[in-house]
């Protein structure tokens, strides 16, 4: 028996993530995507001069009509979210790792919806996330004079 295709997954670039900010993970909602988005397909949300902020699951597309994501030429799905990166994962760690050769940031994330190609790109986008959150901010030491000493004359 042939093993099952692996799913596409999804980059999808949003200026603003209205309700999205207040999600945290395993919650559900509803987010705009690429009309040929199937449930069961997960994404990334690419915000641009922050860098990666979400990973979520696409759990079934709402019928279309008259709805907000419609304006954008996009569908209208139920979704999971998976994941809150914090701090973001910038554009400058996409560049300098192995996703490097994926379109959108060989387009320099000019778009709004785009396939990633390798099986292995949303891996190394996790492993980025967690190599952020891993690191630790050192805030320069202060240096601090010590009062100079009274000395008494008796």
């Amino acid at each position: 028996m042939k093993p099952p295709e692996p799913q596409p997954t999804w980059v999808f670039i949003a200026h603003t993530v209205l309700h999205l900010a207040d999600l945290k993970a395993g919650e559900e909602s509803w987010w705009c995507v690429d009309r040929s988005c199937k449930p069961g397909e997960k994404a990334f949300i690419y915000r641009p001069l922050k860098g990666i902020i979400l990973y979520l699951e696409i759990l079934e597309l709402l019928k279309p009509g008259d709805t907000f994501c419609n304006s954008y030429q996009m569908g209208t799905a139920q979704i999971k979210l998976l994941n809150v990166f914090d701090p973001p994962i910038s554009s400058k760690e996409l560049k300098a790792s192995a996703a490097r050769n994926e379109g959108f940031i060989r387009r320099n994330f000019q778009g709004k919806a785009f396939v990633l190609n390798s099986e292995k790109t949303p891996a190394v986008i996790l492993a980025l996330a967690k190599q952020s959150t891993n690191k630790t901010i050192k805030a320069p030491a202060l240096k601090v004079d010590k009062p100079a000493r009274r000395v008494s004359k008796v």
